[in-house]
């Protein structure tokens, strides 16, 4: 969905969020929940995101074929540098 001024709208919880804003209000929680579900399950990034997409996704062949395609090595490294940056930044806070 799109609003009035050209922003995507997504559902999230009992409302709608402008997507730009929620991912920026979220994005770290949402790392460290994926990081931690990573762990748990002894997946790789792309293993998780494509595990999610199977489970999420309408167009689940279209969808899956496209982000296996696209994803590479570099982001799964730069992910997992950008979690133990914030853990260092957290534990510094602490």
């Amino acid at each position: 969905m799109v609003d009035y001024r050209g922003h995507l709208i997504v559902r999230v919880g009992g409302g709608y969020s402008n997507l730009q804003e929620y991912l920026e209000q979220q994005a770290t929680e949402i790392c460290f929940k994926m990081h931690k579900m990573m762990d748990e399950h002894k997946m790789s990034l792309a293993q998780l995101i494509e595990a999610q997409l199977k489970k999420y996704s309408q167009d689940q062949k279209g969808v899956v074929d496209h982000f296996l395609k696209n994803f590479d090595a570099k982001q799964e490294r730069l992910f997992l540098n950008t979690i133990m940056v914030y853990k260092y930044k957290l534990k510094r806070l602490t």
